[in-house]
């Protein structure tokens, strides 16, 4: 038969064990100390053999170890990353928040070599809970997308690109369908109105990881094609303005790479005519109110 939980008789066992832990440690390190030889472990060298090799060689041998932060923050990636797979999807929502938490703190602070092979590791799982079906899981992932497309450069850049984009394609093209039965949606507008929303975050994070990688890495024309033409409807005037906000900034961004491309999108899909002709009328979104948009942008 258990016993019933007593806290103040367990913090007892578990004081008493941490104490005889360390005391074991100690002693088994005096115990090492005691057997380690006086003398170099290599036999000395002469003065001629220390001048050539220099004072440089040594300290460009020696990497620096990473702070007990630094250490914490790894321990922890390594031992959750098990967990993105995990059938709980607080759980799996709480270790993609924990690695958007842990990557900044390794890549800041010179710790890629660290980091980079977690990110590695993990990348399929991120992939898959992409496309969770529990909304705040997928955003968490999409919020770790960002993080990635954000502090790790070109190492994550192309594969965001090559594997997440359709995933985010896809989420947005589901959204829509999603936001269609909403009050908002009936006005004509695609993204949101508050910024306490799950998809709210999700729009942000897709917005934010796409301006971040179409600056890193060279596009094919008819992928940076599909990128102009998907995130169009958060030029809407009627979306909540950090959506808004962040569409323009990506947009110009990505007029600096290919300015007619972007161009040619943005006036098409607000009907601008040329010398009597207009711009292709397949791209027309006439539900959007994006003129100010995209005179911001071009």
């Amino acid at each position: 038969m258990r016993r019933a939980p007593d806290p103040a008789r367990d913090f007892a066992t578990f004081t008493s064990w941490y104490a005889d832990r360390a005391a074991k440690a100690r002693q088994t390190m005096d115990e090492l100390l005691e057997r380690a030889p006086e003398e170099p472990w290599d036999r000395p060298k002469d003065a001629q053999e220390a001048a050539n090799e220099g004072p440089s060689n040594a300290s460009a041998d020696t990497e620096t170890p990473p702070t007990r932060a630094q250490e914490v923050c790894i321990q922890m990636m390594q031992k959750s990353i098990y967990f993105l797979t995990h059938a709980n999807p607080f759980i799996a929502a709480r270790v993609l928040s924990l690695f958007a938490s842990g990557v900044p703190v390794l890549i800041s602070q010179e710790r890629e070599s660290d980091a980079l092979p977690l990110i590695h590791v993990a990348w399929p799982s991120v992939l898959n809970r992409l496309q969770d079906p529990t909304p705040f899981v997928c955003t968490e992932a999409a919020a770790l997308v960002e993080c990635l497309a954000r502090w790790t450069g070109d190492f994550m850049s192309r594969r965001i690109l090559d594997d997440a984009w359709p995933i985010f394609r896809q989420l947005l093209a589901e959204q829509k369908q999603r936001d269609e039965h909403s009050a908002l949606a009936k006005r004509g507008v695609r993204g949101t109105t508050s910024a306490h929303t799950v998809s709210h975050r999700l729009y942000l994070s897709v917005i934010h990881a796409m301006h971040l990688v179409t600056e890193k890495v060279p596009i094919a024309d008819d992928l940076f094609w599909e990128i102009v033409l998907a995130l169009r409807p958060f030029l809407d005037a009627r979306v909540h303005p950090e959506l808004a906000g962040a569409a323009v900034k990506m947009y110009r961004s990505m007029a600096e790479r290919d300015e007619d491309t972007v161009w040619l999108a943005l006036h098409a899909t607000i009907g601008t005519v040329i010398a009597d002709q207009p711009l292709p009328t397949y791209l027309r979104e006439p539900g959007m109110d994006m003129r100010h948009s995209v005179e911001l942008v071009v």
